[in-house]
């Protein structure tokens, strides 16, 4: 019986630091997350409309992935993929 009382007390003891562990580790993800985020809306939103559509439908909604053929030609749309993911990765370096 003094085995059993020690064993679910180690166990609450347990299941409270873990509860109270992943709490706080969640908390911290979610705000590095949440930062994560306005850095990514920040420069999006900075992006001309034509850069940002191109990011969208390569990136972020990428289930079509021949959306952009009735609009470029192949080599037209590859040179401005390239030049809207760097104006991307630049917005996201100048809000870091």
């Amino acid at each position: 019986m003094v085995n059993k009382n020690l064993e679910n007390k180690i166990k609450q003891i347990r299941n409270y630091y873990l509860l109270n562990y992943s709490i706080k580790s969640n908390n911290a993800f979610l705000e590095k997350a949440s930062i994560y985020i306005q850095i990514i809306e920040s420069s999006y939103s900075h992006l001309s409309k034509l850069d940002q559509m191109i990011i969208n439908n390569e990136f972020f909604y990428g289930d079509y992935p021949d959306w952009w053929r009735p609009y470029f030609t192949s080599p037209l749309f590859s040179k401005l993929k390239m030049e809207a993911m760097k104006k991307f990765v630049e917005g996201i370096r100048y809000e870091c």
